[in-house]
């Protein structure tokens, strides 16, 4: 998924309805967590630990062994924290090993929907991904190929869905959230490869690599690096940091003056 995708779900996604609710809820973790689906399955009452600004969900069992992730709370219009909650305050009294995806039945007798003890099964859980990217209002944010291969079906957009048994939506599946979320982070030029590895508990690096995009972004910063490094100690280099260095300037805040002041880049 890309990242205009994944922004298009925060804020098209509309959860009006509690069946809604839990599916965001769901969307959320499995991305900022970098759950597997299996992962996701295992989530209990117990796996859940709530603080001020976080919310901690420890699993005793992965697929490389315990693990813990959290769900920050940002004050921001996408807080996995606030996501998180609107669904737990929805659960039924539950059991400390209880799984807390249940299923939302409605009542017709009084109008409303309610989380029941029965516990959501994996496959429909991989359905919810389709669900959700099928919207109105995120569909529309899908990469062209995509959707020109589901209005073509058994057709193949490029060389790149070639690589792929799956054509369309359906090459999103249950691992989506998980590469989705290692790749966002890559992308983020203070977040160090060791790090991501810890977050998606994946044994090396190496390993880590091959769930992660190589984006727009970080091909940016390297083919600038690259660029910066040829013109390094060249005239055309020196020239640029004497510009940088003659046009920077500074406030000089609750002072009678403000001023344009030579910078010294060198140092």
């Amino acid at each position: 998924m890309t990242r205009d995708t994944i922004l298009a779900v925060f804020l098209n996604f509309p959860d009006e309805s509690k069946e809604r609710i839990m599916r965001m809820a769901f969307f959320t973790c499995a991305l900022f967590c970098l759950f597997r689906i299996d992962d996701m399955k295992n989530i209990t009452k117990s796996s859940v630990v709530w603080a001020d600004d976080m919310i901690k969900i420890y699993l005793t069992e992965s697929k490389t062994g315990p693990c813990e992730n959290v769900l920050p709370k940002t004050g921001s219009t996408i807080c996995p924290f606030t996501i998180f909650k609107k669904y737990w305050d929805l659960l039924p009294a539950l059991k400390d090993d209880d799984c807390i995806w249940r299923r939302v039945n409605y009542n017709k007798t009084i109008g409303e929907y309610y989380s029941a003890n029965e516990v959501i099964g994996i496959n429909k859980m991989r359905s919810w991904l389709h669900e959700i990217l099928k919207s109105p209002g995120v569909y529309e944010s899908l990469p062209e190929d995509i959707k020109w291969e589901d209005k073509n079906p058994g057709q193949k957009a490029n060389a790149r869905s070639s690589r792929s048994p799956r054509l369309g939506i359906a090459r999103y599946t249950g691992h989506s959230w998980r590469r989705t979320g290692a790749t966002v982070l890559s992308g983020i030029k203070d977040i160090q490869a060791m790090e991501i590895q810890r977050i998606g508990q994946w044994k090396s690096i190496s390993t880590a690599a091959r769930y992660i995009d190589n984006n727009a972004a970080s091909k940016k910063r390297t083919a600038t690096k690259m660029s910066d490094e040829l013109l390094k100690d060249t005239v055309i280099h020196k020239e640029k940091k004497m510009r940088t260095s003659e046009t920077s300037s500074i406030s000089f805040v609750n002072c009678t003056f403000t001023g344009q002041v030579t910078i010294n880049t060198n140092q």
